[in-house]
């Protein structure tokens, strides 16, 4: 990841925990801060059984607080070419489809499937039971009305 690098950059050779400047040290601590706090939010969601969204890219987020690209460049990585617009991601591509955010990814998907068939199949028991009722009381008027 980019923190990884730019900590390596600006930090001293001979006491590697010694940032060069206060600036590098408290943006990669802001950034740090920034991503435990969209991981917390993710785990939140998945506690509170929300679709996950998407994964966290720590670069984006570098990318963000960063400012974005300013005269072509990103703080802390220097000169960056403009990002190759972002592609779908085909289901049927198995190699799109691996990595633990994507194996972390379809679990939720499917505890959701899983759920939602659940709900759908208690609805139709409702209705079934409802439908059984008034068939049996229709039976009965008819059956009476005959008599």
């Amino acid at each position: 990841m980019q923190s990884e690098v730019f900590v390596r950059t600006h930090t001293k050779k001979k006491d590697q925990g010694q940032y060069v400047n206060t600036r590098s040290e408290q943006f990669v601590e802001a950034v740090k801060a920034e991503v435990k706090r969209l991981e917390d939010e993710r785990d939140a969601r998945i506690v509170a059984g929300l679709p996950l969204g998407p994964p966290i890219d720590e670069d984006e987020v570098w990318d963000r607080m960063a400012g974005g690209r300013k005269k072509g460049r990103i703080y802390g990585k220097g000169k960056v070419p403009k990002r190759p617009a972002p592609r779908l991601v085909d289901p049927e591509d198995a190699s799109t489809c691996n990595g633990p955010d994507a194996r972390e990814y379809i679990t939720l998907l499917n505890r959701e499937i899983h759920q939602q068939a659940e709900q759908h199949r208690r609805e139709m028991e409702y209705w079934k039971q409802r439908y059984e009722t008034d068939v049996t009381r229709l039976q009965t008027t008819i059956n009476t009305q005959s008599a």
